[in-house]
Parts: C-alpha cells; sequence; structure tokens
C-alpha cells in the first residue's frame, strides 16, 4: 500500500448551455406577462417562454396613475400586467421590469455632435438652461457655451417643436 491519498477522478466541468432569449426580448419592447409571485418589494411577472422579471414596487403604476404603497393590494396571483423591458440578463434568462414609458431616448443614445429635435427649454439658470429631450433626466447647457443671441427663455423650444 502506498502513502499516497487517492482522490476520484475528476472531470472537466461541462460548460452550462443557456438558451438563447426569444425574439423581442429586448431593452425598451412592451410586454404582457402574468403575476406569478408577490413579495413585499414587487412582483415576479412571466413572459413566458421561460423568461421571468421583476418589477419592483417602484416601477409599479396604480390603475389611478398614481404610486402602489403596497404591493398586495394592486397584484396578486394571476394577474395580467402591461410591462416595459428596462434591462435584459440572457444569462439568467431574466428582465428587470417597469410599468412606466420608457423614455424615446437615453443617455446611450447621446452622442458628442448630435443634433436633438424637439428640445424643450424647461429652466433658466444663473449659469445655464436645462433642456427636456424626452430622456430619462434633464441635460444642462451652460451658458459660456452659447452665443448671446442664442440663449433662450424657459418655455421656449430649440429648433424646431413639432
Amino acid at each position: 500500500m502506498s502513502n499516497e491519498e487517492t482522490t476520484p477522478e475528476t472531470t472537466p466541468e461541462q460548460p452550462v448551455v443557456v438558451a438563447p432569449m426569444p425574439d423581442g426580448m429586448a431593452v425598451k419592447s412592451r410586454h404582457s406577462g402574468t403575476v406569478t409571485r408577490v413579495d413585499l418589494g414587487g412582483a415576479l411577472i412571466s413572459l413566458g417562454e421561460g423568461v421571468d422579471g421583476y418589477l419592483h414596487i417602484s416601477k409599479m403604476i396604480a390603475q389611478g396613475g398614481g404610486p402602489i404603497t403596497r404591493v398586495a393590494d394592486a397584484f396578486k396571483a394571476g394577474d395580467t400586467v402591461e410591462v416595459n423591458i428596462t434591462a435584459v440578463h440572457p444569462e439568467k434568462r431574466r428582465v428587470d421590469l417597469t410599468m412606466h414609458k420608457p423614455p424615446a431616448m437615453d443617455w446611450t443614445d447621446l452622442k458628442v455632435g448630435a443634433v436633438l429635435e424637439s428640445v424643450k427649454v424647461v429652466a433658466v439658470e444663473k449659469f445655464g438652461v436645462f433642456v427636456d429631450f424626452d430622456g430619462p433626466k434633464h441635460g444642462l447647457v451652460p451658458f459660456n457655451l452659447m452665443t448671446l443671441s442664442n440663449r433662450p427663455r424657459s418655455g421656449m423650444c430649440s429648433r424646431s417643436c413639432g
């Protein structure tokens, strides 16, 4: 007998194969899903084809349009809900969801030199203007980047507001 310790044969780990996400499961896409579970912080929504998503309470809208203070008062298992995808995690076959309408433009859509149509001035401050470009937040344009003749007043539209 040898003093060497014997170990069971180890086999190389088999790679886990994850099925691809179904077509149409993209950020900003709208889907109808079924509530499968409700907890204090939100609801688990099944979108079908093995894809689930979590709808956090802060991303929910009550029937009257206001915020939801208690998930169990608004949803129960089996309810159908319309949701928008905010993030996709294909390795887990999971998505992040919201009931809010996604913005037409995201920060990642902005490029240096881009010309934005229908940009509306929402506030004028001493240092610049805040503009709404239908993105997730308002943007700031400092006055030192504008000529005196191009400095807008509150409520004005930059370019066309069509």
